[in-house]
């Protein structure tokens, strides 16, 4: 058993095994090893689907459930903290959003400001929220005035004077970051010298188990140019540990997978 949240487990397998789409009789079986129960799965999927994040689709008596557009944007996002951005060509540009939202009005500053730490913004001066500019990010489209209305204003800038590279690493916390980078590739290396010695099903759930402590590490990448970025940077190196990883827990859990979906695709599956 883990002690991973169960709504957790559940997020990460859809967002991770690259099915377009999934019954509840495949959610049973690739939940099963971590004990999580019919009723938790039909409960999650319901509320999932009323957040917006899954569309349902019925094919007789089988549901099918997948990423919704609000789903793929989300899951859009989060591929991007796995590549690394090609700054060799910025000219120096940053992206800023200003707003203003009274105290009264928690909710809403809680949301932009959630949307913006997700983008890599951080606070430069109050609500003054600032990150390098890279196209690639369409930070435009996210941030749109349709989006936005009239909670704030995205910008391009050119500082007056450039942002030293000490205070833009204090803003983004490389320094601490690189900690845990460390600290992270430990713990890749150390489990991939254990997975030689575990079955299908046990490489299914140990990459739940380690995803859970690394991947976390990823989305924390600032993403920023090598210009701030120190000499010995750890952030490249973990991400190629994971990927490195990540090919070798796949290859040893895909029998355990194969024996769930080959059932949907001879076309046999339940969902009574």
């Amino acid at each position: 058993m883990t002690d991973i949240p169960e709504s957790d487990i559940i997020n990460g397998l859809i967002l991770s095994l690259g099915r377009s789409e999934y019954t509840v009789a495949e959610l049973k079986a690739l939940c099963a090893p971590f004990g999580i129960t019919d009723s938790s799965i039909r409960t999650w999927l319901s509320r999932r689907v009323r957040q917006g994040f899954l569309i349902v689709r019925r094919e007789g008596r089988r549901s099918f459930y997948g990423l919704s557009g609000k789903g793929r944007r989300i899951s859009s996002n989060i591929s991007l903290s796995f590549r690394t951005p090609d700054w060799s060509d910025w000219d120096g540009s940053w992206r800023g959003f200003l707003f203003s939202i009274p105290e009264s009005r928690k909710k809403e500053r809680h949301r932009i400001r959630t949307k913006l730490s997700a983008y890599r913004f951080v606070p430069w001066y109050g609500g003054f929220w600032i990150r390098p500019k890279h196209e690639a990010e369409q930070i435009d489209r996210h941030f749109s005035p349709e989006r936005e209305g009239a909670n704030g204003r995205l910008i391009t800038f050119q500082p007056q004077h450039e942002i030293r590279a000490e205070e833009v690493r204090q803003l983004w916390r490389v320094p601490q970051i690189q900690e845990e980078y460390l600290h992270g590739l430990q713990v890749l290396t150390t489990e991939l010298t254990k997975l030689s010695g575990c079955s299908p099903e046990e490489a299914h759930v140990k990459r739940i188990e380690v995803g859970n402590r690394t991947v976390p590490l990823i989305y924390q990448d600032p993403l920023l140019p090598p210009r701030y970025l120190p000499e010995d940077w750890a952030g490249d190196t973990f991400k190629a540990v994971f990927f490195q990883w990540d090919k070798a827990v796949r290859d040893k859990a895909a029998s355990f997978w194969k024996k769930i979906f080959v059932i949907r695709d001879q076309g046999e599956i339940n969902e009574s």
